[in-house]
């Protein structure tokens, strides 16, 4: 159950539909952790991209059928994470994606990404 200063956080956030860390505590004049406790306790998603410093409400985001959805230039995934993301839409194609196609459809570079995990998977260390 959200408290009437996390609950007045989370429909401010919905307003806004995204909102970075620092925004949200310059706002309401509380702590990262704060926020992070209301967040929690509704449920949010972080950016796949800019480094993951945007928030949205976990009731917010209209996914396509890849599983994104954009706001402005900030993405997110219901898979959450770039990583998983790419996982996810690679084994959801047919006949897999490229690199390029994979950064189309996210608008966001993977190439350093996908070969940390092709040496991961090739057993040599990251």
């Amino acid at each position: 159950m959200l408290t009437d200063r996390e609950q007045k956080l989370v429909n401010w956030l919905r307003q806004r539909k995204v909102a970075s860390l620092q925004q949200l505590q310059r706002q309401f004049q509380v702590c990262h952790m704060t926020v992070f406790r209301a967040l929690k306790k509704h449920g949010y998603y972080t950016s796949y991209n800019h480094n993951a410093a945007y928030y949205t409400p976990a009731d917010v985001p209209q996914f396509d059928e890849w599983g994104l959805w954009a706001w402005r230039d900030v993405h997110f995934s219901r898979e959450g994470t770039l990583l998983n993301t790419l996982r996810a839409l690679v084994t959801q194609a047919p006949a897999g994606l490229t690199v390029g196609e994979l950064q189309q459809r996210l608008q966001t570079r993977v190439a350093n990404l996908l070969s940390r995990l092709s040496a991961r998977r090739s057993g040599f260390p990251l």
